[in-house]
């Protein structure tokens, strides 16, 4: 939503519909989540109710999301950071 702001287009017709997904998709939302903000990060420091949810679960979405990578990787070679002159 911040870029909707950022680019001036909070009132345009994504923005309105983005809002009204989070709107739903909060409805079945309970507990509190605590989080630290700073320039440049955020991260969450505590939550009051897990669902269930343990890290481990997200393995196999990260999985499914790195298929790509990979792929992009064995065409194209992986990224190269170019060195710094000193």
């Amino acid at each position: 939503m911040a870029d909707y702001v950022y680019n001036g287009f909070w009132f345009s017709p994504e923005a309105t519909y983005d809002r009204k997904c989070i709107k739903l998709a909060e409805q079945r939302v309970s507990g509190k989540v605590t989080v630290e903000l700073a320039p440049g990060y955020c991260r969450g420091v505590s939550m009051n109710v897990h669902g269930g949810y343990v890290p481990q679960d997200a393995g196999g979405f990260i999985a499914i999301n790195a298929v790509r990578v990979r792929e992009h990787i064995q065409e194209f070679r992986a990224y190269e950071v170019p060195k710094q002159k000193n």
